[in-house]
């Protein structure tokens, strides 16, 4: 009697048209849209994301954590989230700033008797001028920085630390670590490089229990080793470490006895044959050979097995395993060595590397071992918190300052901050299109008053994010010399003052509210002049120049594809 299995029978899919007119796709929109302003700006709002079963929470303002931490079903509110992840992975910054401006294009796209097909064409051409205006040499929106000043310097770091609220740092401890990230910059440049410059790795590690005062830098690299004891006063005793040029093994293949090597082989095996003897037996070969090459420290990316490790110590070689892959890539700059990720061949000594020294520390009850190389210049920042969400915010904090402080060695540039390079964006583009009208309604083929919606649209979203930087119970306003985003108490304009921080109160500006300017709400006739008489060491709000291109950039392309969706199939199977 032969049994049946009854399949499931397949559901239809399903396809849902012209998604934007959905409610609730537009309700997840604007939810998204929320989230990402109220945690814009060092005025921010902090974020508990928790699984709806439970879990660890996550507490940040910042782009990228947040949205690792949120699950999305909606597919719109899903390609957001994509584009933005990969503006952040690729930038490391002003993520909630391209999430916002590409919500708000979406949201105020709705135009009478407008194609969005025609709204695209007019985003892509305003993003164009956009972009040609913020590269230009003289932007009024940009300031050139002087890298060799480094109280500017410092500055650009405070201008990324103290955007993070949940970092939670006394103006002591953001100090401490603006001083640290500098140095360690400093540190990375290479004194020669040919046509590329590669920089030196700046290294991670989290302490919790301490507060941020204790951040220190160490040269080279600081391993957390919770197999050594911390009450024993020399642990390293028994590996007779040469005084100079101690040799280092970097094995990235599992050394826990399960074969790496041959996935994709199928064996047959006799009886008293144990194949996972065989390949630990391959791996005590290669170590072995170490030993013989004189190899003092092996340093594993995966776990080892208890052979291994025993054998390790009578050899007197030091091992450290499961460090994972984030610690790879500044332990072969650090040593010189290059990874070995096979034992199934005669390992070449040509792919060890060396150290100066090696340390047992014991900071906050645990243990670590410091790897150090004077020709390098490799560095460890020790971060510490007093709590672990407070730890990996400071982590994202540091390692964006650092990618912004190498930025400007290619590009020494940056745009003012505090919504006013937005402002004079807006400014600027309400000053094309009165000059222009009649030749880009032609050549788009639309109406003036098209043209005009669109443009307000695009103009609003800029004034949106600006007024986001700060609380919003002050007035926003808008100078009409500079086009800078000034805020003011109960509308009192002789105590306006310039968000970003580059111009000084001046009686002779005339000014009107943020909110709902339109093109012809402006005096167009001229365009924005760029402040040229900033005072020498006036502290400023800046916003990284690139990073906040590739946001504008994500923001336009990705509401562009959005608006032009007809349909969504789902698959229900």
């Amino acid at each position: 009697m032969s049994s049946r299995v009854k399949k499931d029978k397949k559901q239809t899919s399903s396809i849902d048209f012209l998604p934007l007119h959905n409610k609730g796709t537009l309700e997840a929109v604007r939810i998204l849209r929320d989230i990402a302003r109220e945690s814009y700006g060092p005025f921010g709002k902090l974020n508990m994301v928790q699984n709806t079963i439970g879990g660890h929470v996550t507490v940040t303002s910042s782009s990228n954590r947040l949205f690792q931490a949120i699950s999305v079903s909606d597919v719109i509110v899903k390609l957001i989230t994509t584009s933005l992840q990969g503006h952040v992975a690729t930038h490391g910054d002003a993520g909630l700033w391209g999430t916002i401006m590409a919500i708000n294009l979406i949201e105020k796209s709705p135009i009478e008797n407008t194609h969005p097909h025609l709204l695209v064409d007019i985003y892509e051409m305003l993003l164009q001028y956009s972009m040609d205006f913020l590269k230009s040499p003289e932007c009024p929106a940009v300031l050139d920085i002087d890298i060799s000043d480094m109280n500017t310097m410092r500055d650009v770091i405070r201008c990324v630390v103290n955007s993070k609220p949940a970092c939670g740092l006394l103006e002591y401890e953001q100090d401490n670590i603006c001083s640290i990230i500098l140095e360690a910059f400093l540190k990375s440049i290479p004194s020669s490089c040919d046509n590329s410059l590669k920089f030196f790795s700046v290294n991670f590690v989290s302490m919790e229990g301490l507060g941020a005062n204790n951040m220190k830098l160490y040269d080279g690299v600081l391993l957390e080793a919770p197999s050594i004891p911390t009450y024993l006063k020399n642990p390293l005793s028994y590996l007779n470490l040469p005084v100079s040029e101690i040799p280092v093994a970097i094995v990235t293949t599992s050394m826990g006895g399960d074969s790496e090597d041959f996935l994709d082989i199928k064996y047959e095996s006799g009886e008293q044959t144990d194949g996972h003897a065989l390949v630990l037996d391959t791996i005590l070969k290669g170590l072995a050979n170490m030993v013989q090459s004189s190899v003092r420290v092996l340093i594993c990316q995966k776990v080892a097995h208890p052979r291994v490790k025993a054998y390790c110590t009578e050899q007197g070689v030091m091992l450290l395993d499961r460090l994972g892959i984030s610690h790879m890539e500044s332990l072969c700059q650090l040593t010189g060595a290059r990874k070995i990720s096979s034992f199934s061949s005669y390992i070449d000594e040509g792919l060890y590397g060396s150290i100066d020294s090696a340390n047992h520390l014991v900071m906050a009850g645990k243990s670590y071992v410091h790897l150090t190389r004077t020709q390098s210049g490799v560095t460890t920042v020790l971060l510490a918190g007093r709590r672990e969400e407070a730890l990996n915010e400071l982590k994202v904090v540091c390692d964006t300052a650092l990618r912004s402080l190498r930025q400007l060695l290619w590009q020494p540039k940056m745009l003012y901050g505090g919504g006013c390079w937005e402002t004079i964006l807006s400014a600027h583009i309400n000053y094309l299109i009165s000059s222009k009208m009649s030749e880009l309604t032609e050549q788009l083929g639309c109406s003036r008053h098209q043209l005009r919606q669109a443009a307000e649209a695009f103009t609003h979203s800029l004034h949106d994010i600006a007024m986001a930087t700060s609380d919003t119970k002050l007035n926003h306003k808008l100078d009409m010399k500079y086009g800078h985003h000034w805020i003011a108490e109960n509308g009192n304009d002789d105590y306006a003052s310039c968000m970003c921080g580059a111009i000084t109160r001046d009686n002779a500006l005339v000014f009107k509210m943020l909110g709902n300017l339109g093109i012809m709400d402006i005096n167009s006739d001229t365009a924005p002049e760029k402040a040229i008489d900033i005072e020498d060491g006036r502290r400023m709000l800046l916003d990284n120049l690139p990073a906040h291109l590739g946001a504008l950039l994500m923001a336009v392309n990705t509401a562009s594809a959005i608006l032009k969706i007809h349909c969504i199939v789902k698959d229900r199977n």
